[in-house]
């Protein structure tokens, strides 16, 4: 397949269709709006568009010559319930709703996934735009399933389906990925613990569920830290906590007659999984009987752990360690025609670098690629030693400049790290 540089005004186009999805955010299973949005955008690019699965997915289908192969890309449309705080112009419409997930941005990456190849794709197969509605369910009654069980495989079949998901924290430009567990199993559970209402006075003739429930929630935590192998990535959260009416003051004066406690359970370990249901269950059972008290327990498996498959994990590596050196080519080359501007105490010098070959193997000289790695050496201030001549310092004065890195600075910074893709 022929690689077609990204359009700019592309990216501009994305940006908005991102904003605007942004503005209306839509929940789990009302993304209606949402699929509307995506389905003409995918009919303006000439794509044949399927709409209907999981109640409001929508599958845009691109086909090139004539070989079977078939891939899908994947991308979730909903939102969730939060109070958007933001100020920003685009921020959202709906009182209680947010794109806080970020799927918003997935939705407009795909969208343009699709322009872009609807106008430049030169492939032999088909290419299926999944846009899923309901992700953030966490649970068996996801729009993922809903649209598997309306026949998504049979009637668009594919070889593979390849997603991602933004994360925050990862600097722009790198990619994580692994082979087998990456994404964490979820489930959730809750407890009752069950009593009667009585006075204070009289608490010692009844359980009292709210110190029981407490106190559960300490053998829980106890559990995970010494009755499993600490090698195992688990995550264990008690997320909601109710017992007695806060809305009412004067109910200050009884005790509750029940205490109701929720929590969610994240790890890439099925076996683990079993561990805890019957772990927690059995903590719940026992310390109600302990104090005489009924109790309630229920343990909601979602979503299974997501594994990659080995080969398209490598592919998709390789696809990404590609960009990544075909963006440090080009940034190489254009620092070839610009220079190297470095601060020297008071004087500014223009390093000249040699422009790299087109095969990227490099032309530049010995300065440059020691340039470079002190540069490296010193990225979190990316500073440069040099010495006023451009010429490499001796290790006695960069002894000097690492004592006293303000004297040198580097103005322009076409080297930037970008970290690799690991399979």
């Amino acid at each position: 397949m022929a690689r077609s540089p990204i359009d700019n005004n592309l990216v501009e186009e994305a940006t908005a269709w991102r904003r605007h999805l942004h503005a209306h955010p839509e929940t789990a299973f009302e993304e209606k709006a949402t699929a509307d949005f995506v389905a003409t955008k995918l009919k303006e690019f000439g794509i044949e568009v399927h709409r209907g699965l999981g109640g409001t997915g929508v599958v845009g289908t691109l086909k090139r010559g004539t070989s079977p192969v078939a891939v899908g890309l994947r991308a979730d449309m909903d939102a969730l319930f939060i109070q958007e705080e933001n100020t920003f112009d685009h921020r959202s419409t709906i009182d209680g709703k947010m794109h806080a997930c970020g799927h918003d941005g997935h939705t407009a990456m795909l969208l343009a996934a699709a322009s872009h190849l609807a106008r430049n794709g030169d492939f032999d197969g088909t290419v299926r735009f999944i846009f899923q509605p309901a992700e953030e369910t966490g649970d068996q009654h996801c729009g993922g399933n809903a649209m598997v069980k309306d026949g998504l495989f049979e009637k668009f079949p594919v070889d593979a389906v390849f997603g991602m998901h933004n994360f925050p924290n990862v600097p722009a430009g790198r990619f994580m990925m692994r082979t087998g567990p990456m994404l964490a199993s979820i489930d959730t559970f809750e407890f009752h613990v069950l009593s009667r209402i009585a006075h204070p006075a009289t608490q010692f003739a009844v359980a009292d569920p709210l110190l029981t429930a407490a106190a559960i929630v300490q053998e829980m935590h106890m559990f995970k830290a010494r009755y499993l192998n600490p090698a195992e990535p688990v995550v264990l959260s008690i997320t909601q906590f109710r017992s007695g009416d806060p809305s009412h003051r004067q109910g200050v004066h009884v005790t509750p007659d029940e205490a109701v406690v929720r929590g969610t359970l994240y790890t890439l370990n099925d076996s683990v999984r079993d561990a805890f249901e019957a772990g927690l269950e059995k903590i719940v059972r026992n310390a109600t009987e302990a104090v005489g008290a009924g109790h309630k327990f229920i343990f909601e498996r979602g979503y299974p752990v997501l594994r990659n498959t080995r080969t398209e994990t490598q592919f998709a590596a390789s696809v990404g360690n590609r960009w990544r050196k075909a963006r440090r080519r080009r940034h190489a080359t254009d620092h070839g025609r610009r220079g190297l501007r470095v601060h020297a105490g008071q004087r500014t010098r223009q390093l000249r670098v040699p422009r790299l070959s087109q095969r990227g193997r490099g032309s530049a000289s010995p300065l440059a690629h020691r340039a470079i790695r002190l540069q490296r050496r010193h990225h979190r201030h990316r500073r440069a030693l040099l010495d006023d001549a451009g010429g490499a310092l001796s290790r006695r004065n960069a002894r000097a400049a690492l004592e006293q890195p303000a004297q040198l600075l580097v103005r322009r910074r076409p080297w930037r790290r970008l970290a690799s893709c690991l399979p």
